[in-house]
Formats: C-alpha cells, sequence, structure tokens
C-alpha cells in the first residue's frame, strides 16, 4: 500500500508538466502491477479437506416431553331423566341399550287421577269464563261494581292457571328423551310407583364422547392459551394400537382436594361400530406434548455454539458431515446454555467449536476425544 502511494504522488507531481508519452505508459502500467499485488475481497471457495470440530446436540429441557397420564371415557352429554308427577308405571317403551331420538317416548305413567284433574280444571275454568263475561257486561252498562269486574277477572286468571297446570301434569305421565342418543339404564319396572323427581331412564349422547383426566398443577400453570385449541393423542386400552385424536374442551379452575390435580376434559367423536365400540367407564392413556401446550421454551443449546453477522443470531447445523448456516431465534441465558425459540429441534447437531473457522457447506469430521 506504501508503494502504491509513492506511485500516486509521483503521477500526481507531472500534472502540470509536459512527459513524454512513453514515460507515462510506463508509469501507468507499474501502477497496475503494484495493485494486482493486494488481497482479493472475493469469497473463498469451500475447502476440500474436511475442518475437526466438536458438536453438541439441541437438547430439551423437558425430562419427558410427552407425559402420559390415566384417563377414562365419558358420555359428553348424559342425562338422568326423571318424571315431573309422581306415578305408577304402566308401560316401558325402551330398554338399555336402545336408539332413541329427542322426543321419543321412553315410558308412561297411569294417568287416570290426571285426567280427572284436567275434567276439573276444565269445569273451573269455563264456570270462571262465563261469571267474567256477565260482569264484563254488566260492568259496561254500570250494572256491576268495579270490585265486582276485578273479582271475575281474578276468577279467570286462576281458573286458566290451574287448567294448564292440569294439562301439563297429564303430557308429563308420557316421559320422553330430552336428545338423541343411547339409552344406557332403564331404573323402574312396570308397575312400579315412582316419585316426582325420581331418576327413571339414563340417556347417553352418541355423537361424540369424552376423556377425563388429572393434570398436575406444576403444568397447568405454564398452559398457554392456545391450550383449548390443542390437538391431544388418546390411546384406548381397549384398542392399544390405534391413536385418537382429541380437542381440549375444558379444564377446571381449582385442583381437586385429594389429590391436588386439575380435571381436564377432552372430547372427541365417536368413531363408526366397525372401527371399535368406545363406551363410559373405558380406561384410556392422554399423550400430552408438553412442549406444545407450555408456554416455557423447552430446547436449549450451548451459548458458544453461537454466532452473529448483522445482529442476527447463527450456528452451524451440521447435517451428513456438511454445516449449514442456519439463523436460530434466541431466549433467555440459562448458565453455559441459551434457550432455543425457533430454527432447530430437538436432537439436531450443531458446531460447539471453531464456529469462527468454517464456511457455509463445508464437510467437517468430528472430533472426538481419546
Amino acid at each position: 500500500m506504501y508503494r502504491i502511494f509513492r506511485v500516486n504522488a509521483f503521477l500526481e507531481s507531472f500534472v502540470n508538466r509536459t512527459v513524454p508519452s512513453s514515460y507515462l505508459v510506463t508509469s501507468l502500467a507499474l501502477v497496475a502491477f503494484l495493485s494486482s499485488c493486494q488481497p482479493s475481497s472475493e469469497v473463498q471457495d469451500v475447502p476440500r479437506t474436511e475442518q475437526p470440530v466438536k458438536v453438541d446436540v439441541v437438547r430439551s429441557d423437558l425430562k419427558e416431553p410427552v407425559r402420559e397420564f390415566p384417563g377414562r371415557v365419558a358420555a359428553s352429554e348424559s342425562a338422568n331423566v326423571a318424571s315431573k308427577v309422581a306415578g305408577q308405571v304402566v308401560s316401558l317403551a325402551v330398554e338399555a341399550g336402545d336408539e332413541v331420538e329427542a322426543g321419543d317416548l321412553l315410558l308412561t305413567l297411569d294417568d287416570t287421577d290426571y285426567q280427572l284433574n284436567l275434567r276439573q280444571a276444565e269445569a273451573n275454568y269455563n264456570l270462571a269464563k262465563v261469571s267474567f263475561d256477565r260482569v264484563s257486561s254488566s260492568r259496561e252498562r254500570n250494572i256491576a261494581t268495579q270490585a265486582d269486574f276485578d273479582n271475575a277477572k281474578a276468577n279467570l286468571d286462576k281458573a286458566t292457571v290451574g287448567l294448564q297446570q292440569a294439562q301439563n301434569q297429564l303430557e308429563n305421565t308420557r316421559v320422553k328423551a330430552p336428545f338423541a342418543g343411547t339409552v344406557v339404564r332403564v331404573n323402574p319396572k312396570r308397575y312400579d310407583f315412582i316419585a316426582a323427581a325420581h331418576p327413571l331412564v339414563t340417556i347417553q349422547s352418541t355423537d361424540n364422547i369424552d376423556v377425563l383426566f388429572q393434570v398436575p398443577s406444576d403444568i397447568i400453570a405454564q398452559m398457554n392459551e392456545d391450550v383449548e385449541r390443542t390437538n391431544v393423542e388418546v390411546v384406548f386400552d381397549a384398542y392399544p394400537d390405534d391413536v385418537y385424536t382429541a380437542d381440549v374442551r375444558e379444564f377446571s379452575a381449582s385442583s381437586d382436594r385429594s389429590t391436588r390435580s386439575f380435571d381436564v376434559t377432552l372430547t372427541l367423536q365417536k368413531p363408526p361400530q366397525d372401527e371399535g365400540t368406545l363406551l363410559p367407564g373405558m380406561d384410556a392413556t392422554v399423550l400430552l406434548d408438553l412442549a406444545r401446550i407450555t408456554d416455557r421454551p423447552s430446547l436449549s443449546i450451548p451459548s458458544h455454539a453461537v454466532f452473529y453477522q448483522n445482529q442476527q443470531a447463527y450456528v452451524w447445523h451440521l447435517q451428513d458431515n456438511k454445516v449449514t448456516k442456519t439463523a436460530v431465534a434466541l431466549g433467555e441465558l440459562r448458565g453455559a446454555h441459551v434457550t432455543l425459540l425457533d430454527g432447530l429441534n430437538a436432537g439436531d447437531q450443531i458446531v460447539s467449536a471453531g464456529v469462527n473457522k468454517l464456511v457455509d457447506g463445508q464437510r467437517v469430521a468430528i472430533w472426538e476425544a481419546e
């Protein structure tokens, strides 16, 4: 560089002079020769020799990335259907295992007394209606007083309510299914006398099933906002070779007093009969991927494996004895490691020493201590 400077200064001294053309050509040739001696700024080619490097792996900070929890199958919707009135069972329209639709008849109670009550209510209503019409007509002619009119109106209203109640009670002697499902249990027998609100028939929905299990409080505390939109894998003990996908339906806001864990409910569409029968009470195993449902970063890499270019963090990702410059997103520093937010997966190999001596695509040899 010093020589080039001296030559340039020498040439400048001739700017205001008249020099022979042959002398000027010789000087320019000298400058070109000296310039060719400077280092090239072009990127070097990938070396053909293998560079020895130390290798580490992207590790998972979770001791068990996928945890298994025991679960139990439950009906997505279940109801213990009861009668609103007391009476004697005169007929049963279903038995356990039957499929029913909403509004289907389940059983019938003796309606003799309720028929009589309805007839009495109708008579009371008719009498109250005639009396009200008479008083109303008299009131228009100022014959009846306002008090007479109010009393007749109240009697009619009372009779109307009584008639509606009698009609409802008669209708309630016919117990019907509230929704479509499977009859699980029929409690009464024919001629049994049952009290009002006593459970008669248990029905469970057929479209979906739920899986109930419990999760420890430390996992609940780390669950992210997307947990209810996360798919969870479930294996049923009756079909150990099949893996089903379920959605998180809900989880309790308070822990169980005895286990100190939180109840979580999964829901999934009931599989067709030819794929297996899943019934409430069956055992299941829930496979919970903690890396997907928790906010805490679960991956980390050695901090000395990271290098920066233009404020972007990179590592050398090793695959098939070749390194690739890979951009990564980093989190907090934990001792000699830094949490990895994005860019690599658990188990990926990276160069942990000599990161500044490599070029993209270079072949390397893994150095192992003897």
